[in-house]
C-alpha cells in the first residue's frame, strides 16, 4: 500500500489540479503524503532575477540579453584580475567533492575561487558545462566564469553574481 509519493518539485509533478501527484491521489481515491525535493525551488529566484536583469529570451537554447548573449563562449575569454565576493560555502573535503557531478564540482570550485580571489590554473581552462536554459546550474557556472573574465563588470552583472554566490550556491550545498 502506497502512502508517500516522492518526486522533484516541478509543476508537472506538484500542480494542484493536473500534477502527477494529484492525479495519483484521484486514481487511488485517497490523499497521499508528498515528499517533494526542493532543489528545483532554488532555481526559481535565480531565474527570475536573471530574466529581470538580462531580459527574457524566446530561444530555448540561448539568451539574447547583454549578459546571456556572451555565455555560450565565456570559457574562451581570458581570466582577468577580479574582485572577490564573499560566499559562505560549507567545507567539503576532496572525497566529498569527487562524489558530486562535474557541474556541481565546478560550481563549488569557481565559487571558492571568487571568494578567495585565487583561481587555480586548471579551473580557468575547464569548461563550465554546456549552456542549456533548462539547466540553471550550468547557467550559474557560466555567469561565474564570465565574471572572472570581465575587467569592469557593471552593477547589474555584479548583482547577479552576488546572488549566485550568496543565495544560489549556499542553498545548493546545504
Amino acid at each position: 500500500e502506497v502512502d508517500v509519493l516522492g518526486c522533484d518539485g516541478t509543476n508537472t509533478n506538484t500542480g494542484w489540479k493536473a500534477g502527477i501527484l494529484r492525479k495519483l491521489e484521484e486514481l487511488t481515491r485517497k490523499p497521499m503524503q508528498w515528499a517533494v525535493c526542493l532543489l528545483h525551488f532554488n532555481e526559481l529566484p535565480f531565474r527570475a532575477l536573471f530574466t529581470h536583469i538580462d531580459s527574457a529570451s524566446s530561444s530555448p537554447h540561448s539568451y539574447t540579453g547583454p549578459i546571456g548573449s556572451i555565455l555560450s563562449d565565456c570559457e574562451k575569454l581570458s581570466v582577468v584580475s577580479f574582485k572577490p565576493i564573499k560566499c559562505d560555502l560549507p567545507y567539503h573535503n576532496p572525497e566529498e567533492l569527487r562524489k558530486l557531478s562535474k557541474d556541481l564540482r565546478y560550481l563549488f570550485q569557481i565559487s571558492q575561487a571568487i571568494d578567495f580571489e585565487a583561481l587555480p590554473e586548471r579551473l580557468a581552462s575547464m569548461i563550465p558545462g554546456k549552456l542549456n536554459k533548462a539547466r540553471w546550474l550550468t547557467t550559474a557556472n557560466r555567469i561565474l566564469r564570465l565574471y572572472i573574465a570581465t575587467k569592469k563588470p557593471v552593477k547589474k552583472f555584479i548583482e547577479i553574481v552576488t546572488f549566485i554566490l550568496t543565495v544560489y550556491v549556499v542553498m545548493q550545498y546545504r
